[in-house]
């Protein structure tokens, strides 16, 4: 069965912190599952407007590679891009940022 470890949940959460930060951007929907030997994660990427698509898909793919350096077990690390100015409008009814 896929389990959700609230100890890994932490690192990951740490670990999106401190790069998201250091990129100026922000994310949410962090969702992650262990299953077998390796954790599913997939997280929505916040960006804003000026950020071409390809800047931001570069900082993506980083993510990507870079999440699973932070955690002893596997990680198969998904990102969904999402514009800022918009995303409230997009995601109307829904949890905020």
């Amino acid at each position: 069965l896929d389990y959700a470890d609230p100890e890994i949940g932490k690192q990951i959460t740490r670990q999106l912190d401190e790069i998201c930060s250091e990129y100026g951007i922000r994310y949410h929907e962090l969702r992650y599952r262990s299953t077998g030997s390796r954790v599913l994660v997939e997280v929505h990427l916040v960006f804003p407007y000026s950020e071409s698509l390809g800047r931001a898909h570069a900082i993506s793919t980083t993510i990507e590679r870079r999440l699973p350096e932070s955690v002893a077990i596997p990680l198969e690390v998904t990102t969904h891009l999402e514009s800022l100015e918009d995303h409230d409008a997009i995601h109307a009814g829904r949890e905020k940022l």
